[in-house]
């Protein structure tokens, strides 16, 4: 089903972890009905860190209990797991032990195969690793290699063993954090920063189409990008490539068609770390980041959603400072987000986190017409001033935007926090629209929609 993204109705944000240490470094994976939650366990401020894992078989309505896959009693670091499902449904997590070497499992029914090392000939430390499945149900991990040459490398295992790593890089200089993704014909799009002199970094982009790598390309960069980190990078259904990125603690995107990068675009000017973002079946681009607050500090997770390059405002998704962000969207126009968030204390050794997880369902113009519609056509002629009528089931933050008919936001308008005992009355005036034409508008809340239709201006 196809249609023009207006926002996310969320779900409740749910506690999955529930532990009594410190849960954070969350990897989220999605397929069907199944998802997979992998992260990072700290116990005490002892050097020892395991790799727990939980899923849920109906879209996050129930969930396993608790299993840990990796770690043992000694002195072992087990940190930064990726998780992914393969084209059989099998689930498979890479995580990084005592940053030297990747080791790797996979779900076989109720227990974990034993964990494999899969680059025990590297040199060097590995670390900052990606995964992804590919057409062929190949598992690809790439990752960074610091302490020898700098470069990024990758290894694929055909589901009979792990190939040998591969320089794929080969830059002068340090290259970090390899980020990949999958279009819809098969290709890998890889991205990975450089620097020359450890200060400045700028953003590399490859393609792999089965059979060769492009030539690596430097993405447009904002001044001199110094320190240019958090790359994230994903591809839409039309084969346009996607890339965000944290430079001087703000995000920005930026994209690749068929006629090469366009961008950077500013996301929004606040000052973040952590980005993940995904991709919908339309198109639809949806970030989320940790903020930080004015004296440098971690603060809340916050979301925004962008159907070109216009992004809605911030909103807040966690209850309480937080740490690690990860996202999924499937096919069915459900949105996945988990993160670390405090129970208590601030900073480890003397806090607690635990993971969190929140499923939103997208809503788009399609659905302007439903029978509980709040409103119907309001036709704007000239000096006419219709007023839009809405009333909330429980006390929220309301928002309301405007669109036009390509989906693109022409305006929004934060309301604030708004009481569910009065009806609230908006007078929509002529001065808010340049040009006549259609548009549609959307009143809503995190969890619900208040008010929606179209709008008819004749000027």
């Amino acid at each position: 089903m196809l249609w023009l993204l207006i926002g996310v109705i969320w779900g409740n944000k749910i506690n999955i972890s529930h532990t009594d240490s410190l849960s954070y470094m969350p990897t989220l994976a999605v397929k069907g009905n199944k998802i997979a939650v992998a992260w990072t366990e700290r116990h005490e401020f002892q050097r020892n860190f395991d790799i727990y894992y939980i899923e849920s078989e109906d879209k996050g309505a129930h969930w396993s209990d608790i299993m840990k896959i990796a770690g043992e009693a000694d002195a072992s670091i087990n940190g930064l797991p990726c998780v992914v499902i393969d084209c059989t449904d099998v689930v498979h997590v890479v995580w990084s032990k005592n940053y030297v070497d990747l080791y790797w499992t996979y779900q076989c029914g109720d227990t974990w195969a034993t964990p494999v090392n899969i680059s025990p000939n590297c040199p060097g430390e590995e670390t900052w690793h990606d995964v992804i499945v590919d057409k062929q149900n190949r598992i690809w991990v790439f990752w960074q290699t610091y302490g020898y040459d700098g470069q990024c490398r990758y290894t694929v295992y055909d589901g009979i063993s792990w190939s040998e790593p591969v320089n794929f890089t080969h830059q002068p200089g340090g290259c970090g954090a390899p980020r990949v993704a999958l279009d819809t014909a098969g290709n890998l799009h890889v991205v990975w920063s450089n620097s020359t002199d450890g200060y400045n970094f700028h953003i590399y982009y490859k393609k792999y189409n089965g059979i060769e790598w492009s030539e690596a390309e430097e993405v447009p960069c904002v001044e001199d990008l110094d320190w240019a980190c958090d790359v994230k990078i994903d591809v839409d259904r039309t084969g346009k490539v996607w890339i965000i990125w944290v430079y001087n603690e703000r995000p920005y995107c930026a994209y690749r068609d068929t006629e090469g990068w366009v961008g950077p675009f500013l996301v929004v000017n606040e000052k973040i770390i952590d980005p993940d973002f995904v991709i919908d079946d339309n198109g639809g681009l949806h970030l989320c980041w940790v903020g930080i607050d004015c004296v440098g500090r971690i603060s809340y997770v916050y979301y925004s959603e962008s159907t070109d390059t216009v992004w809605s405002s911030p909103l807040q998704i966690s209850d309480s400072i937080a740490w690690g962000v990860s996202m999924a969207v499937d096919h069915e126009g459900y949105l996945y987000i988990v993160w670390s968030q405090r129970i208590w204390g601030r900073s480890p050794p003397d806090c607690n986190y635990d993971i969190y997880f929140l499923k939103g369902h997208l809503t788009g113009i399609e659905e302007m017409f439903t029978p509980n519609s709040n409103e119907g056509n309001l036709l704007l002629l000239n000096s006419s001033k219709p007023v839009i009528n809405f009333r909330l089931n429980n006390p929220d933050r309301v928002m309301m935007y405007i669109y036009n008919v390509a989906g693109q936001i022409m305006q929004q308008i934060d309301f604030g926090y708004k009481s569910s005992d009065i009806t609230y009355a908006f007078t929509i005036t002529p001065d808010m629209f340049r040009e006549s034409g259609v548009y549609f508008y959307y009143i809503r809340t995190p969890h619900e929609t208040v008010a929606k239709g179209k709008l008819i201006v004749i000027r």
